[in-house]
């Protein structure tokens, strides 16, 4: 694939990614993101057909973070005091990575959407990107917290990904006086402190 073709594809696939991110997935058309990203509608559905494989491909683009995810959960030391502190870096880290540029904060924006839109159950873009990790996890937590019940870290890890979540709903935390000259490190060290103390309690 040439350069200019590579070059083309990522536009698209950025731009309908911050399209998507501020207005949802029914609210946002092929033709829109066409006018957008400065290609024709021709050249759109001849990269991804529908809007559905369109959708499902920015997902795909970047799964480097669950490759990234998975890779530090990997390296995990566990039976030592701070093999939660690693578990819950591993989840983390990745995301707030992403966060640090524009372009991945509208990933993580859009990301947050999906997980919880109720229509999101039909695309099935969850269930088949994002279960299989937080299985993943949700095994390492239990062998790290052998004594909680497994629906007790199950909840555990859903709690987790609903305050990750909640990161990229900028404006309530804006509303609730958070200092907007947070960095993403800063609130990324927030998160990972009130996680393990909660995994660990």
């Amino acid at each position: 694939m040439s350069a200019q073709k590579i070059s083309r594809r990522v536009r698209i696939l950025r731009t309908a990614e911050r399209m998507f991110a501020q207005h949802g997935f029914e609210s946002v058309g092929m033709r829109e993101i066409a006018a957008q990203a400065e290609v024709s509608v021709a050249l759109l559905t001849y990269h991804f057909e529908t809007k559905d494989n369109l959708y499902r491909e920015i997902f795909r683009d970047r799964s480097e973070v669950l490759d990234r995810r998975l890779s530090l959960l990997e390296s995990v030391v566990f039976d030592r005091p701070d093999t939660i502190a690693q578990i819950v870096a591993a989840f983390i880290d990745p995301q707030m990575e992403l966060r640090a540029t524009p372009e991945g904060l509208a990933f993580a924006q859009l990301l947050a959407r999906e997980a919880t839109d109720p229509s999101s159950n039909a695309r099935g873009i969850i269930a088949e990107f994002y279960d299989p990790l937080a299985f993943e996890f949700i095994a390492a937590l239990q062998r790290a917290r052998p004594d909680l019940s497994a629906d007790t870290v199950r909840w555990n890890y859903l709690f987790g990904v609903s305050a990750l979540s909640m990161l990229s709903v900028d404006d309530r935390a804006l509303r609730l006086g958070v200092n907007p000259e947070l960095t993403v490190d800063e609130t990324g060290t927030i998160l990972k402190e009130f996680l393990v103390a909660g995994l660990t309690a």
